[in-house]
């Protein structure tokens, strides 16, 4: 019988910081690695991971006070990956400084337990792009390459780039544009591309 993260996470919460650092990380299953590593940046028991990147270069305290915004959320059910899908996005944010925590919430359609992970909303922004990048847009690569491996070599001839990506480029070309127009109307200066 597999263990869901939140009976994890509540294992570890309840341990001292000293059992829980006493723990030997690499003889966890990935589910409970996650759980883990969870647990540890919380209490904020983890080394600091490397500032990088354009956040760090903000000297801005980060507002939690409108309790801010959930960046992903997952489905927590044994096998599901949650755990393991929730540490690879917190790590990825912390490598590039932005504040984050767990959150663990009851979907009220499904009633199933979700674990998300939750940024101040002035990051929010800044958080899905780097989720997109280091998180999202590997598990979109690995399903494309499984989609043109299916493709016959007539079929594959006929792709374009330039059609298959316009949807796209053109997000990218009208998020700028809102970013620019934006800045313009506040006087503001927007930072060079």
């Amino acid at each position: 019988m597999e263990i869901s993260f939140r009976e994890l996470k509540r294992h570890y919460a309840s341990l001292s910081d000293d059992e829980l650092l006493a723990i030997d990380r690499d003889e966890l299953t990935r589910a409970a690695q996650g759980a883990y590593d969870t647990e540890v940046a919380d209490r904020g028991l983890h080394e600091p991971s490397p500032a990088a990147g354009p956040i760090a270069d903000y000297d801005v305290k980060p507002d939690w006070s409108n309790g801010g915004i959930c960046i992903c959320s997952f489905v927590d059910v044994p096998g599901g990956g949650a755990a393991e899908k929730i540490a690879k996005s917190r790590a990825a944010l912390e490598v590039f400084g932005i504040p984050n925590e767990m959150k663990t919430t009851e979907d009220e359609e499904s009633g199933k337990e979700l674990v998300g992970v939750m940024v101040p909303t002035m990051y929010g922004p800044h958080a899905a792009a780097i989720l997109d990048r280091d998180v999202v847009n590997e598990e979109y690569e690995s399903e494309w390459r499984a989609q043109l491996a299916i493709l016959s070599n007539e079929a594959l001839k006929v792709l374009d780039p330039r059609v298959f990506c316009a949807g796209l480029l053109d997000r990218v070309a009208r998020m700028k544009r809102a970013y620019s127009e934006e800045m313009r109307s506040r006087n503001l200066s927007p930072r060079p591309e």
